[in-house]
């Protein structure tokens, strides 16, 4: 696709409208001590479900309520999930503390891991099956308060159901030294390193799952993948960049995928070690405590996390990571500057990028896909090169680098569908990286 076709002269048409799309997706803000009751929905717009979510917390971008302690999440077709592995706690700190709470508290530690690269252990506790995970946590609290703990919550690709990236933008093709010297880091679904879009790319995989687990299909991976780094053939945004990509997907009995908080923490930790510079995390689930800590702590070593929106409608609770203040959220938009039907809305989101029917690589060929998922590489390559350029900066200040680039696309300034809107300043490739 060409730029005369592309998303951006569509902009032109649609201006005079751009004030009204976001009026009519508007959201109400919730002050900091309201209350906001979530209805849930089944796939035919049936009411199954309503929890209540109170005020705000800390480290959550304004507007992001709590996620709750219920048992089920959205995944990224609309699917209600299990929200955490059951029987699991996850506990932050030094090593000592979490074996001391463990002797203390009788309870059996599943496994102890060093993130040596963030300068915390992560712990898992079984929880037995007379103790409620609520009532273990507040033991923990009274017995180890320096403990940071929480469910082993699970997440889930935020991908839904050809053009391909770098023409649904209109931008020109690349070359494959675009992004050289550039580090990027990926934690998602098993990539398909033998694809036609991924041969001779600087590409490093790593899988979190362990042996009990079956990695699951290699779709979403292969396909955020081939967004950020993939052949100029296959439009990708940085073919000259290094991506280290973290599997931590696995496959449940019945065929949908999702990733526990732990795996996820231990691909930050290893990113960390690889001396990445941004990291793209096309995923969403609950709030976590040990998530957000590793999360503020990559942001405050100067690596930027850019997160998806998430999938689960206009009504739906906040998705973390994107709902951190260390992590730039990206909602996804159609050819016609339209916001993805399914994605997450919310005061979080920053930015809006090309997500649906977009064409992507997949094991065997591509296909179209739609989602937030694969918005947020866009923003992701973006914050590459600029920090590339710039040295390393943290999430608060590339927000006010990016947004003078963003067209606004709802009501005047940041709004909750759009976030500042759509960035169109295409990556630049600099000689001297």
């Amino acid at each position: 696709m060409t730029a005369d076709t592309g998303i951006f002269s569509r902009l032109l048409r649609l201006a005079a409208a751009a004030c009204l799309v976001g009026a009519l997706w508007q959201v109400p803000q919730a002050s900091a001590d309201s209350e906001t009751w979530i209805l849930r929905y089944d796939e035919k717009g049936k009411v199954v479900g309503i929890s209540k979510s109170e005020g705000n917390s800390g480290g959550r971008k304004s507007g992001a309520g709590l996620s709750g302690d219920g048992g089920s999440t959205i995944d990224g077709s609309g699917k209600e999930q299990p929200a955490f592995e059951t029987g699991e706690l996850l506990v932050a700190g030094s090593s000592h503390e979490i074996k001391l709470a463990a002797q203390q508290l009788q309870l059996q530690l599943l496994d102890l891991v060093e993130l040596g690269s963030l300068g915390i252990a992560m712990g898992r506790y079984s929880v037995p099956g007379n103790i409620g995970i609520d009532d273990l946590l507040a033991r923990i609290q009274r017995v180890a308060p320096s403990l940071i703990a929480d469910y082993n919550h699970l997440y889930y690709e935020m991908a839904g159901s050809k053009d391909m990236a770098r023409g649904y933008m209109g931008w020109p093709r690349s070359t494959n030294q675009c992004g050289a010297g550039v580090r990027i880091g990926m934690i998602d679904g098993s990539v398909d390193d033998k694809h036609s879009s991924l041969q001779g790319r600087k590409l490093t995989v790593r899988s979190f799952i362990g042996d009990r687990h079956n990695p699951g299909s290699h779709d979403h991976g292969t396909a955020v993948a081939s967004i950020l780094i993939g052949s100029p053939d296959w439009g990708g945004l940085l073919p000259g960049a290094e991506l280290h990509a973290a599997n931590i997907f696995y496959e449940k009995q019945d065929g949908s995928r999702a990733a526990s908080a732990q795996a996820l923490v231990r691909a930050l930790n290893w990113l960390v070690d690889q001396k990445v510079q941004v990291i793209n995390l096309s995923i969403a689930g609950s709030d976590n405590k040990v998530l957000k800590r590793i999360v503020d702590t990559a942001n405050g070593n100067g690596i930027v996390v850019i997160a998806a929106a998430g999938n689960g409608g206009m009504k739906a609770a906040p998705a973390y990571p994107a709902a951190y203040d260390a992590t730039i959220a990206v909602t996804a938009l159609n050819h016609d500057a339209k916001v993805y039907v399914h994605a997450n809305r919310g005061e979080y989101i920053d930015f809006a990028m090309p997500g649906v029917r977009l064409w992507t690589a997949v094991p065997g060929g591509g296909k179209y896909q739609d989602g937030t998922s694969f918005a947020a590489p866009f923003v992701t390559a973006l914050a590459a090169a600029e920090i590339a350029r710039s040295g390393k900066i943290d999430s608060a200040r590339l927000r006010e680098i990016l947004r003078p680039t963003a067209v606004d696309l709802g009501s005047p300034g940041k709004d909750p569908v759009f976030g500042y809107g759509l960035i169109k300043t295409p990556p630049a490739c600099f000689a001297s990286l």
